[in-house]
């Protein structure tokens, strides 16, 4: 009986112990896109000061500061009389976030899918998404 018990318990505080964790996991991934996102948006901002123009080249956008986060898939379009969306998941969140040069490189808006983020971008003649990460 007292051995049963106390499977019983170890048994809960394994069970409790492991949703707290799975849910700072989950937190993180998220704060991980969110700021992949971000950071694309920055490098996107830092070729257009240089260029004039914005970009969906990994490499160009690696040299303004972009750095990948291999478990985070960044997609960007942009369109040549200006503009850029920037869409970014991570493989362990189910959510998707979208940053367009229309709301500002910190603003990001939330979706469930990719296919949900890509159509709420609001630039109007965007290439269309590439991965970039």
């Amino acid at each position: 009986m007292l051995v049963g018990s106390l499977l019983v318990i170890l048994g809960v505080g394994f069970a409790v112990s492991f949703a707290v964790f799975s849910k700072g996991s989950h937190n993180i991934a998220v704060s991980r896109t969110r700021a992949q996102v971000i950071d694309a948006a920055a490098a996107e901002g830092n070729v257009e000061s240089s260029t004039g123009t914005f970009t969906g080249d990994p490499a160009l956008l690696e040299q303004n500061g972009f750095r990948p986060d291999s478990n985070v898939q960044i997609l960007v379009a942009y369109a040549e009389t200006g503009g850029y969306c920037i869409v970014g998941g991570h493989t362990g969140t189910g959510a998707w976030y979208l940053n367009d040069s229309n709301s500002g490189a910190g603003n990001l808006t939330e979706y469930a899918s990719q296919s949900d983020a890509e159509a709420g971008c609001s630039v109007p003649n965007v290439s269309p998404f590439a991965a970039i990460s």
